[in-house]
C-alpha cells in the first residue's frame, strides 16, 4: 500500500505545481491583448468586424492595429474605457446601440467586459498575432545531466533504492 501512495504522490504533486503556474489572471496582473481580449474580439466581434471582406457588415476594424486605434473615430482611448467606443458599446443597455447586437449569436459576459474595461484602463498594449511574431533568439541551452540534481529523479531514485 505504501508504494501505491508514493507512485500516486508523484503525479499529485506535478499537478499542484501546474495549477499553481498555470494560475487565473488576478486583479493586478497586466492583461495580454493575445491571451487575453482578441479571444473575445474574435468571438464576439470579428464577424462583423473582422478580416472577412464578405462577411464584414462596417469599415469598421476590430482585428488590426489601425482599426482599433488609429481611426478618425478609433474604438479604443488607451487608458480611459469610459471615452472608448468599444466600451460604451458593450456595456450600453439600449438594444439599438449596444454591441454584439441583439440578434446576434453571441452575447458578451461580465465577466467579459471586465476585461475589456481592464485592458483599456491599463493602455490597452497591442500584440500582432502570434503568428506572426518573430521568436526571440536565444544562447545555447545548457544540457541537463542525469547525474545533477532533479527532484523527480531523485523522488526515482527513493523508490528504486526502497524497492
Amino acid at each position: 500500500m505504501s508504494h501505491m501512495i508514493r507512485y500516486l504522490s508523484i503525479p499529485a504533486t506535478l499537478f499542484v505545481v501546474f495549477c499553481n503556474i498555470a494560475s487565473p489572471i488576478t486583479a493586478e496582473s497586466p492583461l495580454s491583448f493575445n491571451r487575453d481580449v482578441r479571444p473575445i474580439l474574435s468571438k464576439h466581434c470579428f464577424q462583423c468586424h473582422g478580416p472577412d471582406e464578405q462577411a464584414r457588415t462596417t469599415d469598421m476594424r476590430l482585428d488590426t492595429r489601425e482599426g482599433l486605434f488609429d481611426q478618425e473615430l478609433s474604438p479604443v482611448t488607451p487608458g480611459d474605457p469610459e471615452a472608448s467606443e468599444i466600451f460604451l458599446r458593450i456595456t450600453n443597455p439600449d438594444p439599438d446601440l449596444a454591441m454584439p447586437p441583439v440578434d446576434a449569436t453571441t452575447s458578451i459576459t461580465e465577466a467579459e467586459r471586465k476585461i475589456i474595461r481592464r485592458w483599456i484602463a491599463q493602455g490597452a498594449s497591442w500584440q500582432n498575432h502570434w503568428s506572426f511574431v518573430m521568436l526571440a533568439r536565444t544562447g545555447p541551452q545548457e544540457q541537463f545531466h542525469a547525474e545533477q540534481s532533479c527532484p523527480v529523479s531523485a523522488g526515482q531514485k527513493r523508490l528504486d533504492a526502497s524497492s
